[in-house]
Order: structure tokens, then C-alpha cells, then sequence
């Protein structure tokens, strides 16, 4: 899975952690985390073809016995609701499986356009996104490379009094933490910079002959079950669609979910007042004016 899971300081795969989750130990002789990475990212051949397939056996003999434990309950964790689960994964299988196949069209030469003047590209979203743009420590590089020590000096020479941190104490520089300090006024710009720079200066977009980009999608493979993808421009800053085109004689739409997590909620609880507002653009309104009880063991 691309989502990893920090323990103790180290960073696992959700694999290693769920498995742990129910006292299963495996991988004892194989660096499992780099050679996942490894492998991902094509570089199997450094270990030779022998361990690369003793990594897959382990992989799928600790599968197995996760599968097991997983089927019967263990511990504070109840049997999986198998009916469930093979909705999903016809689902994972059927459309997932359809939507790689196709790949999302996208405009080559606009996308050619863009990699041949890349530096010039580069240095205009810097001029226009990037608040430290011509100092002499700029947070991006003319090259579109940042670093976390140039970033985290800017934060000192602009004397924003407060960022939020890692367990670690390290500067936290997800998206999370940026939406949380967007009453900065260029956080949201740089925040943009920063989701668009994987798809112009690192050119993260696996496109095939017939110039459709086919990323890997991981369905499931977050917490909140949503796909964990990678190398897609859905996984990038909105204005990074503008490279998807229709094939000549059709058009490109794209729909997304709204309000899910409070349907699951409504559904679950049914709460009918909840149910209602849903389907309607009156659940902030209602959302405001109802009282949260929120229950406790001691009532």
C-alpha cells in the first residue's frame, strides 16, 4: 500500500502493521519496507531474482495467516463481515480494473509543450505561487526542488509565530497541515506550488503510447477507505486536470462524492432529520442548528 503507519519512530507498510495488529511476526530476515519501496519503484534487480521471490512467498504465506485471523476475529477484533467485503472487492475488481484499461486522455502536446520549456514553466508558478520568490533562500530551486531546511527558515524570516508539528518535532508538511494554516495568506499559494510540482518538474505521470496516464489507483488503501493513488492528476493540484483532454468526438466529465462521511453517519444512526438534509443543500443549516450530544460509558 503507497499509506504507511509510524511506530516508534520507524515507518512500516500497512501490511506489516495490520499483521501486527493480531500478534502475527514475520519478514524476520528481509528489510520488507525498503524492499517494498524498492521494488515499487523498479529497482527488484539490486537484490536478485531469489530474494525478490523469498520476499513474495513471505508476503503471501503472512497473507495467509492475516487472512485467517482476520475471517475468525482475534482479540478486540471482530470476524470480517465476508458479504461486505466481496462487495467491495467487486467493486475494487470490476472498476478499478476498467478505469486502468481505459487511462485518462491526456493532451500531449500541451504536456510535451510544458516539459520542453519546464524551467520557464518552473520559474513562473515560483514567481507567482512561491512567497520567498527572489530571495537569496527561496523555498523551490529554479530547478522546482524544495527542502524542508529552506522552508522551515522562511517560516522563521516571515515570524509566523506557530506551525504544526510531527511526534518527532519536525515541521509537519502534509496537506493537513497546510489547510490548518490557510489564514496565512500565501500558505494556500504555496500549497498549490507544492501539489503541482511532482506533475511539472518531477513529470510523476506514467503516460502510455496511446497518451493516456494510467496510475496505480490502490483502492482501499487509505484510512478512510478512499484509493490511495499515485502518479494520477487527481492526486495533484486541481489545475493539474487542465492536462486531461477528450478524445476528438467526445466530451470529459468527472464526478465526485459529496457529504459521504455524514450519509454513512445519518444512515448508520437513522437519523431521519439527518437523512433528509443530505440529499438537500440544507445540511450546514441543519448541522447549525441542532445541539452534538456526544455519550460517555458514565451517561
Amino acid at each position: 500500500m503507497a499509506k504507511s503507519c509510524q511506530v516508534t519512530g520507524k515507518f512500516i507498510s500497512h501490511s506489516s502493521w495490520h499483521a501486527r495488529q493480531v500478534h502475527i511476526e514475520g519478514w524476520a530476515a528481509i528489510d520488507k519496507e525498503q524492499m517494498s519501496e524498492d521494488i515499487g519503484d523498479g529497482l527488484w534487480e539490486k537484490y536478485g531474482k531469489p530474494a525478490v521471490v523469498e520476499y513474495c512467498e513471505e508476503d503471501v504465506r503472512m497473507t495467509a495467516l492475516l487472512l485467517r485471523r482476520q475471517l475468525r476475529g482475534h482479540g478486540k477484533f471482530a470476524p470480517a463481515d465476508v458479504k461486505r467485503v466481496v462487495f467491495w472487492s467487486d467493486y475494487s475488481a470490476k472498476s478499478i480494473a476498467q478505469i486502468q484499461a481505459k487511462g485518462m486522455p491526456i493532451d500531449m502536446p500541451l504536456w510535451n509543450l510544458v516539459q520542453e520549456n519546464k524551467l520557464a514553466v518552473i520559474d513562473e508558478l515560483r514567481r507567482q505561487f512561491d512567497p520567498s520568490y527572489g530571495s537569496d533562500y527561496p523555498i523551490y530551486t529554479p530547478e522546482g526542488d524544495s527542502s524542508y531546511a529552506r522552508f522551515e527558515s522562511f517560516l522563521v524570516r516571515s515570524k509566523v509565530p506557530y506551525w504544526p508539528r510531527l511526534e518527532s518535532g519536525k515541521l509537519d508538511t502534509d496537506s493537513d497541515a497546510f489547510k490548518l494554516m490557510a489564514f496565512i495568506p500565501w500558505v494556500p499559494r504555496l500549497q498549490a506550488l507544492k501539489d503541482s510540482m511532482g506533475v511539472i518538474a518531477r513529470a510523476r505521470l506514467p503516460i502510455g503510447k496511446d497518451g493516456r496516464n494510467r496510475p496505480s489507483l490502490f483502492p482501499f488503501g487509505t484510512v478512510t477507505g478512499r484509493n490511495a493513488h499515485r502518479k494520477s492528476l487527481y492526486n495533484a493540484h486541481a489545475g493539474m486536470r487542465g492536462f486531461m483532454v477528450a478524445p476528438q468526438g467526445k466530451i470529459l466529465t468527472y464526478c465526485d462524492w459529496r457529504t459521504q462521511e455524514v450519509g454513512v453517519v445519518a444512515a448508520r444512526s437513522e437519523d431521519q432529520r439527518l437523512m433528509a438534509a443530505t440529499s438537500t443543500t440544507r445540511l450546514p443549516t441543519v448541522l447549525a442548528s441542532r445541539p452534538i450530544q456526544i455519550e460517555t460509558a458514565e451517561g
